[in-house]
């Protein structure tokens, strides 16, 4: 009673309890209203008494609600039966999938499902983590979706403020490199296998070659000749179906490598057009205030205008510049052996647009960093 009574007023410090705002059913929540709260709580009650996806579709498709509207109400219901534990996430998003997967079809439901999980959950960073981690595991929102949620107006607002967005952005991205390695991998293993084969076909035809030499000089009997050429040949013909059935895979999985590589090189590109989109703005943003602040600065070049390097020695100090900047060479940083090839074009495409010698000298920081 007594360590209450002396930290009890810190408890201001402490982050909120991790408890769920099923918002979309209370009548003072913006992000709610009647039509939302009835469809919530109807289909709440249906998940509840365990109705099959089949029904819940049904019901779901005579719903007047908008497609995005539809996306909150069912993203909404499904963290609330889930929201118990982590396993009783994992079993409603499972069960749920396909429900999930008819929805999220285009970028502005996925971009509506991923503001719902973040309202449902905004007393707890990890279970936003969380469960847009597991959605992006099923598939269910795609990697493009998910960036273009962490750079949008909102949450740019607290990029000093709050470190999950960038553990959902490190996260996500690294599934899909992680998809791309595990490709790769496969691949090389396909690979030696088809040499190995291919090497055991090979030494298999030399030899019979060599026995049917051999047994014509030795005149074995009919027999014994035939049951020879017999196995020989049925050990071969087995060899090439082997074969024929790697080639196929090393084909397939070469298909969805250059497939999974495309996604992953347009997606670096569009998470560093968002980091130079982000800077860009504030930097000119601070230069508009300094200017006004500083009609007869000497700050000032002799056009008038206030000079980039000069705006950015005043954001030394300044917390968001500094923590954006960092993030985006943390970024480069951590992923360089990807990003590596697409540096130049991107220090290319992005700085000639603003002439930001910043940019660009961040750019060549970036790729300076060795590559193993």
């Amino acid at each position: 009673q007594g360590i209450n009574a002396e930290y009890g007023s810190l408890e201001f410090i402490l982050p909120p309890k991790p408890v769920p705002n099923f918002f979309i059913i209370d009548t003072a929540s913006p992000h709610s209203s009647e039509a939302l709260r009835e469809a919530a709580m109807t289909l709440d009650k249906r998940m509840r008494n365990r109705e099959g996806i089949t029904e819940l579709q049904n019901w779901l498709s005579q719903s007047k609600l908008s497609t995005e509207e539809k996306t909150r109400v069912v993203v909404s219901c499904v963290l609330h039966v889930g929201n118990k534990s982590f396993s009783h996430l994992l079993n409603s998003l499972e069960r749920c999938s396909p429900l999930l997967k008819s929805l999220l079809t285009t970028p502005s439901a996925q971009h509506a499902a991923l503001e719902t999980i973040s309202e449902y959950w905004c007393n707890s960073e990890q279970n936003i983590l969380i469960v847009i981690n597991k959605m992006n595991t099923y598939r269910m929102i795609d990697p493009h979706s998910v960036m273009d949620w962490i750079f949008s107006p909102d949450n740019i607002k607290r990029f000093d403020k709050c470190d999950f967005l960038w553990e959902i952005l490190r996260s996500t991205f690294g599934k899909m490199a992680g998809r791309t390695e595990a490709l790769e991998h496969e691949l090389r293993r396909v690979t030696f296998e088809l040499k190995r084969i291919r090497s055991s076909i090979e030494s298999s035809s030399a030899s019979t070659s060599s026995a049917s030499a051999s047994s014509s000089s030795l005149l074995p009997t009919p027999t014994t000749a035939t049951t020879t050429a017999s196995s020989s040949s049925h050990s071969s013909k087995s060899k090439e179906e082997e074969m024929s059935e790697l080639q196929e895979k090393e084909k397939q999985i070469e298909e969805n490598l250059e497939a999974a590589k495309k996604e992953r090189d347009e997606l670096s590109v569009f998470i560093f057009q968002k980091f130079v989109e982000v800077l860009s703005d504030y930097i000119s943003s601070k230069r508009r205030v300094k200017q006004d602040d500083d009609v007869d600065s000497k700050m000032q070049t002799t056009d008038g205008e206030l000079g980039e390097q000069q705006v950015i020695d005043s954001l030394k100090e300044d917390g968001f510049f500094q923590i954006t900047v960092n993030r985006m060479e943390e970024f480069g940083r951590k992923y360089r052996h990807e990003l590596y090839p697409l540096f130049r074009k991107m220090e290319t495409e992005f700085t000639s647009k603003n002439n930001s010698v910043f940019l660009r000298d961040l750019f060549e920081a970036l790729q300076s960093v060795q590559v193993v």
